[in-house]
C-alpha cells in the first residue's frame, strides 16, 4: 500500500467522521437543551442549527467535507466534475446560513437574518467567492498545460461548468445580496445533494464493470448505490414540491419537516460514502479516477 492509497484512506475516513462529528452534537444539542442565550433548543432542521451553540461544529464539517470532495478523485469525466462541484457549494450551505423564522422576535413577521447577522455573512461569502475563483482559475492553468493527458479536455469543461455556476452566485451575491442571504442556502443544498445522488447514480453503473471489490459483490454494490440515488433524487425532489405547495397555501407541513428531510439526505449521503470507501479500500479511489 502506497502513500496515496493511504492518504486517501484516511480522508474518505475522515469524511464519515465529519458526519458522525455533526450528528453527535446534534444530538448533544437536543439532550442538553442549551440554547445561545440559555433557553430550550428546539431544531425545525439541521441547518437551523447556525443559530445554536454549535454553530462552529456545523460550518466547519461543510467546510471541512467541501474541501475533501474536491480533494478526493472521482472517476474520469462526469464523476470527478460533480464531485469537484460538490465540493464547492458545501462550504456556500455552511456560511449561508438558514434564515430565522418569521414568528422569531427578531424578525418582523418575515423570515430574516438577526441584526449585523447580514453583514457578517456577507464578509464570510465574499471571501469564499474570491478564494473558490482564484482556484477554479489556478486548476483551468494546471488543467491547460496537461497537453495530452488522458480526459483533458472532460475535465476542462468540467471546470468551466463549475466556473459558470461560480460566476452566477457571485453575481447574484453582488447584484441581489438581499435575496442571497434568504435563499442560498437552500438553493446550494438542493444542488449539493442533488450532485451527490448522480455521483451514487454513476457508481451504481460503474461497479458493474468491476471483476471483485471488498466487502460486497459487486451486483450488490449497485443495487445500494441505485437505492441511495433515488432515495436521495426522491427525497429532495418531495420536499421541493411540499416547500412550493406551502409557499401557496395547499399544504401546513408540521413542524419538524424539514429536520426529517435534512436526516435522510444526512444519512443516505454517510451511507454511500461508506460504501464507497469500502468498496476502493484497496485503490483509495475507483479505477479510471482523474489523474
Amino acid at each position: 500500500m502506497g502513500p496515496a492509497v493511504e492518504t486517501y484512506r484516511f480522508l474518505r475516513l475522515g469524511v464519515a467522521g465529519l458526519v458522525l462529528l455533526l450528528l453527535l452534537a446534534l444530538v448533544l444539542l437536543r439532550v442538553t437543551g442549551a440554547g445561545a442565550h440559555g433557553g430550550t433548543v428546539v431544531l425545525d432542521s439541521i441547518s437551523a442549527a447556525y443559530w445554536t451553540p454549535v454553530r462552529d461544529v456545523l460550518v466547519g464539517v461543510l467546510v471541512a467535507t467541501g474541501t475533501a470532495l474536491l480533494a478526493i478523485r472521482g472517476r474520469r469525466g462526469t464523476e470527478d466534475g460533480l464531485l469537484n462541484l460538490a465540493g464547492l457549494l458545501a462550504p456556500v450551505v455552511g456560511l449561508a446560513p438558514t434564515p430565522l423564522a418569521a414568528d422569531d422576535p427578531r424578525c418582523a413577521g418575515r423570515r430574516c437574518l438577526p441584526p449585523g447577522a447580514a453583514e457578517a455573512v456577507g464578509v464570510q461569502v465574499a471571501a469564499l467567492l474570491v478564494v473558490g475563483t482564484v482556484l477554479l482559475v489556478v486548476t483551468a492553468l494546471v488543467q491547460r498545460r496537461r497537453r495530452g493527458s488522458p480526459g483533458r479536455t472532460q475535465e476542462l469543461r468540467w471546470t468551466a461548468v463549475a466556473a459558470l455556476v461560480w460566476a452566477a452566485l457571485t453575481v447574484w451575491f453582488v447584484l441581489g445580496r438581499p435575496s442571497f442571504l434568504l435563499l442560498a442556502h437552500w438553493v446550494a443544498a438542493v444542488a449539493l445533494f442533488g450532485l451527490v445522488a448522480g455521483v451514487a447514480a454513476l457508481n451504481a453503473r460503474a461497479v458493474r464493470t468491476r471483476v471483485s471489490v471488498r466487502a460486497l459483490r459487486p451486483g450488490q454494490y449497485a443495487g445500494a448505490y441505485a437505492a441511495i440515488a433515488v432515495g436521495m433524487a426522491g427525497t429532495v425532489v418531495a420536499a421541493a414540491l411540499l416547500a412550493g405547495a406551502q409557499a401557496v397555501g395547499l399544504v401546513d407541513p408540521p413542524r419538524g419537516t424539514v429536520l426529517v428531510v435534512e436526516l435522510v439526505l444526512l444519512l443516505l449521503f454517510a451511507a454511500f460514502w461508506v460504501l464507497q470507501t469500502a468498496e476502493n479500500w484497496e485503490e483509495g479511489v475507483p479505477p479510471g479516477a482523474a489523474g
